[in-house]
């Protein structure tokens, strides 16, 4: 029996670690405007995507950044290089949430669908709540009119946080439920395998 135990004292490590690992760490990305009326965008990126990660490496770096952004028909943007010629792209269908990345160094959050794909980008990622960003509510805030390059403007941040979330109650009961289950099975093969090898 204590052969046995030696055996399967990797499993024990193992249920150990899993039972007292329940704390989960998580990346948080957001748009956000600090005037009045003060609005927040949650939004997630595709790290798979060249300009996703190089956004999300920019984000976690500064932590955030403060930027002008322009108003087009169908969507918000600014200049901002997160691809080159080199990269990898694609004409993108502009969906309202998409956050789209393109060649032209530019990094546009979509709030209106749209047939018109836009070419040489990537979709990079997407808002979690779509519809708190919409052309109405865009359109409350203070946008002011640039004279020079003729466009709508607002400064707006880009922001990261990494936050840490204990999981619910229910959560965690499945999952000792779990390692119980597969440590049990576990050492019923171990100890069948030992009386047949006998």
């Amino acid at each position: 029996m204590s052969k046995c135990f030696i055996y399967n004292i990797y499993i024990y490590i193992y249920i150990y670690v899993c039972l007292f690992n329940f704390v989960v760490n998580e990346d948080k990305y957001y748009l956000r405007f600090d005037g009045e009326p003060k609005m927040k965008w949650e939004f997630k990126l595709d790290l798979n995507t060249e300009g996703g990660l190089n956004l999300s490496n920019q984000l976690k770096n500064q932590k955030e950044l403060e930027n002008v952004f322009s108003m087009s028909f169908d969507s918000i943007y600014f200049i901002f290089p997160l691809l080159n010629e080199q990269s990898s792209t694609e004409a993108v269908e502009t969906k309202s949430g998409y956050i789209i990345a393109c060649e032209q160094y530019t990094l546009n959050f979509v709030f209106k669908d749209d047939n018109i794909p836009y070419n040489g980008c990537q979709k990079i990622g997407h808002l979690i709540n779509k519809e708190d960003f919409s052309e109405e509510k865009l359109n409350g805030l203070p946008f002011e009119y640039n004279e020079e390059n003729k466009d709508m403007e607002i400064n707006l941040v880009l922001a990261y946080e990494r936050t840490t979330e204990e999981p619910k109650i229910a959560e965690i009961n499945k999952k000792i439920i779990l390692i119980i289950i597969i440590g049990l099975s576990l050492l019923i093969i171990l100890l069948i395998t030992k009386f047949i090898v006998k």
